[in-house]
């Protein structure tokens, strides 16, 4: 999923490619036994923040950025709820924050982030 849909906050929403669709239904799929079978304790997979929160908030930043309605994909609300988890985190605003300004340096600089093309 990561080659089809990077990481690019503030990019403009896009159709995603067919052959990720079937990755979206299988992460929504996950989060959505996740949160059920052991998320009572918080809005996190587990319940409290754990380090599978930490690998999926990039998913979370690319379902937002790409995908912001995930009900097409299976989705009940639990993947959109645990998406607006991730992103109302004091740490993920920070790192959101970051990259945002490194992208604007680059732009600055007339360089691309590291792994990007120019535009």
């Amino acid at each position: 999923m990561s080659s089809s849909a990077p990481r690019a906050f503030g990019a403009e929403h896009q159709e995603l490619l067919k052959p990720v669709a079937a990755d979206v239904r299988r992460i929504v799929a996950i989060w959505q036994d996740c949160r059920a079978r052991h998320g009572s304790g918080g809005p996190f997979l587990f319940g409290r923040f754990s380090a599978a929160d930490a690998m999926y908030a990039p998913v979370a930043s690319r379902f937002r950025t790409y995908l912001p309605d995930l009900a097409p994909y299976g989705d009940d609300g639990t993947a959109q709820a645990y998406v607006e988890a991730i992103f109302a985190m004091p740490e993920f605003a920070e790192w959101e924050s970051g990259a945002r300004q490194q992208v604007a340096a680059a732009k600055l600089a007339g360089k691309a982030p590291a792994g990007r093309k120019p535009r």
